[in-house]
């Protein structure tokens, strides 16, 4: 979806464009600062949609007023950003300064906005998807990073909800390491109580036995039905080594998978790992622009052991929680 969603992008720049010459031209024109000016403005509005009403030849191809006319504004659009750019360079290397050149950048690179973004189809053979996260892990506390990232995610790939569903036995911890799931439910629900698009989850705890990812997608997916889309969120550590996740090829078939960055993500490497398993797997992957912040539950735990504070790493209420039921402790 790169190309055309930078291509909408363009059009709507160029209109856009057209517009703000025109009204710029008029407030000319109506004003002192002068007609001359006010017509070079709504000379330069008009000629945005110079081949409306024509047709422009390409080789011996002909195109029509109206498509030439998109060709046109998505050119300008380019000739526009490309314009922005070459005067920041100017501005930075000159004596009229680096932060007038930083804005140049800044419009140059708004031309660019759809690149390097991706866009999750919410339409397809059962009509229109409600796109649903699934927010899985034990939150040994849940802090302020999964809170954070989930949502920029949701905000990034127009998620209708996330569902956060914590862990009842992972099955790569020993149960030693585990806050009782009572505990570890209750703080999810206080940390997410005040965002109508985050949902506590109970489906693993309903659950028998290890909680494996592809048994809990099962569930969900037959509660929410084909209307609803599964997109699983996962870090890029986890992406990494997903091939190992038991029965993985289900997961691919059930859920999008929308991969988080960490602060230490080796980005070469993710993105080796997106293109393999695109091309092995057919797999739909999107990488978020969003990255974690750079702590843990596992530091969190350490702080409160150590006696340190952890204000500022969790909600307020899963603070007090924490210390009220003296969770994480040392014994």
């Amino acid at each position: 979806m790169y190309l055309l969603g930078n291509l909408i992008w363009m059009i709507f720049g160029g209109i856009v464009s057209f517009v703000l010459w025109a009204a710029a031209g008029l407030v000319c024109c109506l004003t002192i600062v002068g007609i001359p000016f006010g017509i070079q403005c709504l000379k330069i509005a008009f000629f945005i949609l110079w081949p409306f009403g024509k047709d422009v030849e390409i080789g011996r191809f002909g195109i029509g007023g109206f498509v030439g006319n998109l060709i046109w504004i998505m050119v300008l659009g380019w000739g526009l950003s490309v314009t922005h750019l070459v005067i920041g360079l100017v501005f930075c290397l000159t004596i009229i300064g680096i932060p007038f050149g930083k804005q140049h950048f800044k419009f140059a690179k708004l031309a660019l906005v759809p690149f390097g973004t991706e866009y999750i189809q919410k339409t397809g053979s059962k009509g229109v998807y409600q796109l649903i996260g699934i927010m899985g892990g034990t939150f040994n506390p849940i802090h302020y990073g999964h809170l954070l990232m989930c949502e920029h995610i949701r905000e990034e790939f127009n998620l209708e909800k996330i569902l956060f569903v914590p862990a009842k036995t992972p099955p790569h911890k020993g149960s030693a390491e585990i806050t009782e799931t009572e505990h570890r439910m209750e703080m999810v629900g206080m940390a997410i109580q005040d965002n109508p698009c985050f949902e506590l989850c109970d489906a693993e705890m309903r659950m028998e036995g290890p909680s494996y990812t592809v048994e809990t997608l099962k569930v969900l997916a037959e509660e929410y039905g084909e209307e609803n889309r599964l997109c699983l969120i996962i870090g890029a550590d986890s992406l990494v080594q997903f091939t190992g996740w038991k029965r993985y090829e289900e997961i691919l078939d059930m859920a999008d998978i929308i991969v988080a960055r960490r602060p230490d993500t080796k980005n070469r490497l993710l993105d080796l790992t997106v293109a393999r398993m695109k091309a092995d797997h057919n797999a739909r992957i999107f990488v978020s622009g969003a990255t974690a912040l750079d702590f843990s539950s596992t530091r969190i735990r350490n702080r409160i052991k150590e006696g340190l504070s952890i204000r500022y790493m969790v909600p307020e209420c899963v603070e007090s929680y924490i210390y009220e039921h003296d969770l994480y402790a040392r014994k």
